[in-house]
C-alpha cells in the first residue's frame, strides 16, 4: 500500500519523474481497450493529459486516497476542476498491483458510474473542447 500511496501523491503533485521511478519496467496500464506498457509510455499518458488540463481548464486541484484491495490497492482520484466560473469534481479509480520488489507492475483504470457523463456535461457547459479524443483530466487517458 505504501507504493500505491507514493504513486498517488506523485501524480497529485504532477511529479512524473517520481511516478516513473515507482513503476516496474514491464508495468502495464489498462484503460478501456487501450493499454500502455513500460514507465515511459505510462508516464507520457499522464503527462500529456496533465498538460492538456493546464491549457484547457482555468484551475485544477488533484487529490487522492488509497485503500487496500486483494492483491494490491485501489487509488481513488478526485480532480477538482474550475472553468468559466463553474466547478466540477471528477472521480475515478485505479487498481494497482505491486511486485515483489515494491514497484507497480499493473494499473487498471476504472470509470465510476455516471462520472464520464458528468464530466462530458461539464465540458459541454463550459465550452471546453478536447484537443484529442483521448484528453480527459490529468489522471487518465480515454480511448
Amino acid at each position: 500500500m505504501e507504493t500505491a500511496t507514493r504513486l498517488a501523491l506523485a501524480l497529485d503533485r504532477e511529479d512524473y519523474e517520481g511516478a516513473a521511478a515507482l513503476l516496474a519496467p514491464g508495468c502495464t496500464y489498462r484503460i478501456g481497450t487501450e493499454a500502455f506498457e513500460g514507465p515511459a509510455a505510462i508516464v507520457a499518458s499522464y503527462r500529456e493529459n496533465g498538460e492538456w488540463v493546464k491549457r484547457a481548464i482555468d484551475a485544477v486541484e488533484y487529490e487522492s486516497e488509497v485503500r487496500e484491495d486483494p492483491g494490491g490497492a485501489v487509488i481513488t482520484y478526485r480532480d477538482r476542476l474550475e472553468h468559466a466560473g463553474r466547478r466540477h469534481t471528477h472521480t475515478c479509480e485505479q487498481r494497482i498491483r505491486v511486485d515483489g520488489a515494491g514497484r507497480v507492475c499493473e494499473i487498471e483504470h476504472r470509470d465510476l458510474p455516471g462520472e464520464r457523463e458528468s464530466l462530458d456535461a461539464f465540458f459541454t457547459g463550459t465550452g471546453v473542447k478536447r484537443e484529442t479524443a483521448g484528453a480527459e483530466t490529468g489522471r487518465r487517458r480515454r480511448p
